[in-house]
């Protein structure tokens, strides 16, 4: 049975959301910013036969993020997912159970890192700004990241990561040379027990001076001042190295699925 979250099964959400370190704090940013308050955010409990949570999904604009335990009636799930022709994503564990089920779609894998907790957090070579004025940011990442920059709206981004910070489930650092914004990353969500550093980007004519990873170490400090474990999602294997070489471990696989809808 799939169920939208209601407010009596919150302990629910919260055991859910630490059973996955690494999508658990993106829902639980959801839940804390949005709810089931909005038509662009939607939050399901998946039960299992015995009516108890085993898992959890929710809708962000056009994403979807599963996460799931033994229990997770996935042919169930599956006949849910087809009502919705979007973006799935998940740790690989909570997706492969899904993939007879969509036959004709190829899964797409990336690379999991976190930073183990007995390393040492280097020290800032560069100034980095704290929480600057987000107009600055969102350029440097639609220059970095063209298809982010193809199909965002600057006006919803600033909304959504406003809201983030507000809610102290979010942090955005920026490395500027003079007056010009030149790198950033950002704590993109906070969950129970761990955060996730996202957005990482420096502008073409200032790589290499290390200005994206002093963003990154921002990021980690204040993840262990809050006592949260930092993971970082990798967006290719191409990048991987960028992360291994700062300290970073790889620690599991995440998948995506660009669902079809059937009807």
């Amino acid at each position: 049975m799939i169920l939208r979250l209601s407010e009596e099964r919150l302990p629910d959400l919260e055991r859910l959301v630490r059973s996955d370190p690494v999508y658990g704090p993106r829902i639980w940013t959801l839940y804390v910013c949005y709810g089931n308050r909005y038509t662009f955010c939607d939050i399901w409990l998946l039960l299992n036969e015995d009516k108890e949570a085993a898992g959890l999904l929710s809708r962000y604009g056009g994403t979807l993020t599963l996460i799931a335990t033994p229990g997770v009636d996935y042919e169930e799930l599956a006949s849910f997912l087809h009502g919705y022709p979007q973006e799935l994503e998940g740790m690989k564990s909570s997706l492969s159970p899904l993939f007879p089920f969509f036959p004709g779609i190829t899964p797409e894998e990336t690379t999991v890192f976190s930073y183990p907790a007995s390393l040492a957090i280097p020290e800032l070579a560069s100034k980095v700004q704290i929480e600057p004025a987000l107009k600055k940011i969102f350029p440097i990442l639609a220059t970095c990241f063209p298809e982010f920059g193809a199909h965002s709206d600057p006006n919803l981004w600033l909304v959504d990561t406003s809201a983030r910070f507000r809610k102290n489930l979010g942090v955005n650092f920026l490395v500027s040379v003079g007056r010009h914004p030149a790198a950033t990353a950002a704590i993109t969500a906070i969950g129970p027990s761990s955060g996730i550093i996202g957005s990482v980007a420096c502008l073409p004519e200032f790589r290499g001076s290390g200005y994206a990873k002093d963003c990154v170490l921002a990021c980690l400090k204040v993840l262990r001042q809050k006592k949260k474990t930092a993971f970082v999602l990798s967006a290719s294997e191409q990048v991987d190295p960028y992360y291994q070489k700062m300290g970073f471990e790889a620690v599991g696989t995440r998948c995506f699925l660009t669902l079809i809808s059937s009807y």
